[in-house]
């Protein structure tokens, strides 16, 4: 079993977390090529490690992700990190910079401690022998939490939304009214902006009028236009009522714990 090096970081004045161990799971080599080219495919090279964190951490954490790779390299020093070409905005890259909602299904083992971490290279030339990967991961946990309730938020679209423990953490949050050319169900979703530093929003409900969660996806980008804004969409499974209130969940003061890995000469299949 490959095993990686560890290290914390913390915001804060109190004791970082415990680092999770980071080990080494598996790694795989897929190839395809498209023959037939009067059909529909494509051509694929991809070299996928997995990584397993296992920690406390990971079963206290609230958000986790900004995947950094900073080193894939083979043996014959092929550089096999995907990144975006010169001119491009988005694409496939190694990199995962998002930092997502932890959701209890990713949390394994009889503790709920343990995690995947899945870092995407481009295939080595068939020639090369094995492969050594760098980077980091970040886990975000504890905090003081805070709740921002907007009643009657169909009422707020067009508007900025005032609340302290928002203005706390940094974050202005916009609603939006679905314009004529917006695609979906308007009656169903709700549209926002950030403006700032959302790490540290750890939770974001739709309620209807008796205070019950109106279920839904979250969904989020950053704008193309103007990378200081992200896009939210809440896209709800049923439509959203006039007495519709919206909950922001935020974790003031968390801590970022910076997870390292780093693995030489892993044989390649």
């Amino acid at each position: 079993m490959w095993t990686g090096i560890v290290l914390s970081l913390a915001l804060g004045q109190a004791a970082a977390p415990p680092v999770p161990a980071v080990t080494l799971n598996s790694v795989s080599e897929h190839r395809s090529k498209q023959i037939d080219q009067k059909t529909t495919g494509f051509n694929s090279e991809d070299l996928s490690l997995v990584l397993e964190l296992k920690g406390p951490t990971v079963k206290d954490a609230f958000k986790h992700g900004n995947l950094k790779v900073t080193l894939g390299e083979d043996d014959l020093k092929t550089d096999l990190v995907r990144r975006l070409a010169k001119g491009e905005t988005f694409g496939y890259t190694s990199d995962q910079p998002e930092l997502k909602r932890f959701e209890d299904y990713l949390r394994t083992g009889e503790g709920k401690d343990l995690m995947r971490v899945y870092v995407n290279l481009k295939a080595p030339p068939r020639a090369a022998k094995n492969v050594s990967i760098k980077g980091s991961y970040d886990l975000l946990v504890g905090g003081t939490p805070g709740t921002a309730e907007f009643p009657k938020v169909r009422a707020l679209e067009g508007t900025t939304l005032k609340n302290a423990d928002l203005d706390a953490i940094g974050l202005k949050v916009n609603v939006l009214k679905p314009g004529k050319n917006f695609f979906g169900k308007p009656e169903q979703t709700l549209l926002l902006t950030y403006e700032g530093d959302d790490r540290l929003v750890s939770e974001v409900n739709v309620l209807d009028g008796a205070g019950k969660k109106i279920e839904g996806n979250l969904y989020s980008n950053v704008d193309f236009m103007n990378k200081k804004l992200k896009n939210v969409s809440f896209n709800c499974n049923s439509s959203i009522p006039a007495d519709a209130k919206l909950q922001i969940k935020v974790a003031k003061d968390a801590k970022s714990v910076t997870v390292p890995f780093e693995f030489k000469n892993v044989e390649l299949p």
